[in-house]
């Protein structure tokens, strides 16, 4: 079970450390055991419909960053010079971390249909997607294997990707497809126009 951070990671602690329930399942679970969550940067801020302040991400992804004490104090995000001062601070994303895609994406380009004889090389090894784009993979005939690691602490994701699936990838998270047999597929780009 994973559970995010109520808080804002500063600079002195880059991650807060949650329980990896993969490997407790294997047995008792050691203290140094831990799975960390994706980290992004800040890169600005704005209100949300309830007048909350949301963080807006580098992955593009928007994070509330509410000031309630007990639970949540965060009195610098009251304050439109301190806010200014966390553009750039690492956060955590929990929704990069499960893969979820960003609300309201465009599709800025498709790259052409593949097969197994015409996809590149460079894609059947670990690379990564720019920040700030999204890639998102779709297997139109066969199948292909898909590996993708979204922080470095934490398993890889290995699944099997048949006819009809698409799997999103987050930006700067290493992933890599291996050919299994006949197969056609399409890589996507998704972000915000510029």
């Amino acid at each position: 079970m994973r559970i995010a951070s109520a808080f804002a990671v500063t600079p002195a602690a880059l991650v807060v450390a949650i329980s990896n329930e993969r490997r407790s399942r294997a047995g008792p679970r050691r203290v140094d055991e831990v799975e960390k969550l994706v980290i992004r940067t800040i890169t600005g801020f704005h209100k949300d419909a309830n007048g909350d302040w949301d963080a807006e991400l580098g992955c593009l992804h928007s994070q509330h960053v509410r000031h309630r004490p007990p639970f949540q104090n965060r009195p610098w995000v009251e304050d439109s010079a301190q806010r200014q001062a966390r553009v750039g601070s690492p956060i955590e994303c929990p929704l990069c971390d499960r893969a979820e895609t960003p609300d309201s994406l465009t599709l800025l380009r498709a790259a052409r249909p593949w097969d197994q004889d015409t996809l590149p090389a460079g894609l059947r090894h670990s690379h990564r997607i720019a920040e700030g784009t999204w890639g998102m993979l779709r297997v139109t005939e066969g199948s292909v294997n898909f590996r993708m690691q979204t922080s470095p602490t934490s398993p890889a994701m290995d699944t099997t990707l048949s006819a009809g699936s698409t799997q999103p990838i987050p930006p700067e998270a290493p992933h890599e497809v291996t050919i299994t047999g006949p197969v056609k597929l399409v890589v996507e780009f998704w972000g915000r126009p510029q």
